[in-house]
């Protein structure tokens, strides 16, 4: 009896002490569940589906997931995309038909220290074929065009083709890639760029080599072509080589390129057609080619016809009306 009655005046006496305790430890619990359960959402994690070699992916229903992670301040106060993935294995499993695989904190992979709690997607569906390797021109894209005056006369791409590498149900649709588009708005010179090839397609991840080319672009002043008709045939030969030549056709007819300001106001005229004899030249007849010459800043494209016949010798009749130089 005594001794209980010791026992509950010691608890008597120590009641502040008691309550004390209990308040210590109730600020250590809040404490320690302050410390422990923050959380934080890492937005666009990037979903890495692992498969056998040979085997490629398609038609995958999600590319990225929002993944809720928990933890201390200190452990997520660093956390950022860059370290996070959620990672499904299909390795060992067959390249047939659409498939659906669930996932979850289970398939994140990240630091240590967070903890993955939840995440936006559930499942993802997909399909799987086997991947194979096809080799296709490359296109240049453009946007825009040269201003007046001006216009775009070709592409050099370096290197012309890329190699895919992709399902085989989708590269076979595939004749061609495309680069990122060039700006020509306001180009008035050539000039050269490198450009990024896409891939050919969305949907889809088809690896291309090489993903970057350099393409040469090639600008030019607009031009228009005329034809000038009855054009004089001269003959360009040696003194005592006069009196004894005939030559056919008399007349040429030449095609020109040029600015349309430049072939304004030209005729036949502007244009020196002839043929030219040789030094040494024994009496017969010859085929000789015909040339042209003008001073006129135009680009001749054609003479017809190309050639002209030429006689020579001491028994012909001279021609006074052939001109002669």
């Amino acid at each position: 009896m005594a001794e209980t009655l010791d026992r509950g005046t010691f608890w008597r006496r120590n009641r502040g002490e008691r309550a004390l305790a209990l308040t210590l430890a109730v600020i250590v619990w809040y404490a320690i569940r302050e410390a422990t359960s923050y959380d934080t959402v890492i937005e666009d994690v990037p979903i890495v589906v692992l498969r056998d070699e040979g085997v490629a992916l398609l038609d995958l229903s999600d590319e990225t997931t929002d993944v809720r992670f928990s933890g201390t301040r200190s452990d997520l106060r660093d956390l950022s995309r860059g370290q996070v993935q959620v990672v499904v294995d299909v390795r060992g499993r067959k390249a047939e038909g659409h498939q659906t695989i669930p996932i979850g904190p289970k398939n994140v992979r990240g630091p240590r220290g967070p903890r993955p709690v939840s995440l936006r997607v559930s499942q993802i569906s997909f399909s799987l074929d086997h991947e194979v390797e096809k080799t296709v021109p490359i296109k240049v894209e453009v946007q825009g065009t040269p201003p007046p005056g001006f216009e775009l006369e070709r592409f050099v791409c370096t290197p012309a083709v890329a190699t895919l590498r992709g399902p085989s149900s989708r590269l076979q649709s595939i004749d061609a890639v495309r680069t990122t588009p060039i700006e020509m708005e306001g180009r008035v010179q050539s000039f050269k760029v490198r450009r990024s090839v896409l891939p050919p397609g969305p949907g889809w991840a088809a690896r291309v080599d090489p993903d970057r080319v350099s393409v040469e672009v090639f600008i030019v002043e607009q031009s228009a072509t005329r034809v000038f008709e009855r054009v004089p045939l001269r003959v360009l030969a040696e003194a005592d080589m006069r009196l004894a030549v005939g030559v056919s056709p008399r007349v040429v007819e030449v095609t020109a390129q040029g600015r349309n300001e430049s072939l304004a106001g030209l005729d036949a005229d502007t244009f020196l057609a002839f043929v030219e004899l040789p030094k040494t030249l024994v009496a017969g007849r010859y085929e000789l080619p015909i040339k042209i010459y003008t001073s006129a800043p135009i680009r001749v494209l054609s003479v017809m016809p190309p050639s002209a016949t030429v006689e020579w010798g001491e028994n012909l009749r001279y021609e006074k009306d052939i001109p002669i130089y």
